[in-house]
Order: structure tokens, then sequence, then C-alpha cells
């Protein structure tokens, strides 16, 4: 009994002090992403991010993509597969296509705001496209809105982005996951032995 409890204290010390750890150093979040085009092709893969501050104007509720985390896979479900990999940025690459040139991509949960291009390849680069909202060329506003493939089929997709067709989540840290179990089955036994 002595020493359920005490696992169970040091188990809540040890969550409540988990938020003072990661103020001090910013881990970025793993997401899972994935987009289903109208003709049943699905883009779907992960990649690590960073929520964006809700005062960075219009960026605002985005989460900005790390360029070199990026893993993605395209199936049309008749034989057209294509992967990308961002950790070997000799083959391929994650950028924004708009905001001037070498800007981080970045999506949002509800798809209301994206410019998110997927890349392989130099001289007639594979590539996806996800666009949405307003975002600015060289500070000129411009609205897109897009979801499309270039040199990836013998006919690329060419669509409006339609956000009900987007979907993105955090995984939840497996370390968290465990303390909140171990928090879970300290208290269930507890609440037993009463």
């Amino acid at each position: 009994m002595r020493i359920l409890k005490q696992l169970t204290w040091i188990a809540i010390l040890v969550a409540c002090a988990s938020p003072l750890c990661v103020a001090q150093t910013i881990v970025p979040d793993l997401y899972r992403f994935s987009y289903d085009f109208d003709s049943g092709a699905q883009l779907s893969g992960s990649f690590l991010g960073f929520p964006t501050d809700s005062n960075n104007g219009v960026f605002a509720g985005t989460i900005t993509v790390l360029p070199d985390d990026v893993s993605a896979t395209f199936n049309d479900f008749s034989g057209t597969v294509f992967s990308w990999d961002t950790a070997l940025p000799e083959v391929s690459s994650s950028q924004a296509s708009l905001i001037g040139g070498g800007e981080l991509a970045f999506v949002s949960a509800d798809g209301s705001k994206m410019d998110f291009v997927l890349s392989a390849g130099f001289s007639a680069p594979v590539q996806i496209f996800l666009e949405n909202g307003i975002q600015s060329d060289a500070g000129v506003p411009q609205s897109l809105n897009n979801a499309s493939t270039n040199n990836l089929l013998s006919e690329d997709l060419a669509q409006p982005f339609r956000p009900s067709s987007w979907s993105v989540s955090a995984v939840p840290e497996p370390s968290s996951a465990v303390l909140l179990s171990a928090v879970g089955i300290g208290l269930a036994a507890r609440r037993r032995r009463n």
C-alpha cells in the first residue's frame, strides 16, 4: 500500500513538472495527415511541426511544418504510388509555394489556411500542392484554392482544395501516455482499497 501511494505521488509530481521542462526546451510535435482527392487518390504521411502563435496575423492557428521531417506517400489505388522523405534533401523537399521562396510550409487543422508543397527531383519535379486561403507572394495577396499534382500521373490532378478532405492530428508522446496511465492506475488502485 505504501509503495503504491509513493508511486502515485511520484507520477503526479513528474506529470506536473513536465510542462515546466517543456517550457524550457521547445520540442516539435509529430503530426499525421491525409488528403483525399476527388479521384479517390490519397496523400498521407507525417511531419514534425510547431503550432504557430495565435497573434501571428495571417498564420494564426496554423502549424509550421519543419522541412526536413516530412514523410508522405501518394497512392491512386490503380498502381501509382510515390513517396517523399525530406530527411533526404537531395531527393525530396517540403516548402511553401507562394510566400517568396524557401519559406516553411504551413497547414491548419480545419484546412482553412494551407501552403504545403511536396517536391521530388529537379528537372521535372514530381510535386503535390495543397493550398487554401490567402497567402502573399512578395507582398501581393493572392487567393488560392488548389489541390493538384505535377508530373506524377499521366493526367495530373487539378481540383479545388476541399477542407473536408483534409485531416491532421498530433500524435501523443509515448512518455505522456505512460505518465497518464501510471496516474490512472494509481488512482484506480487507491479507490479500490478505500
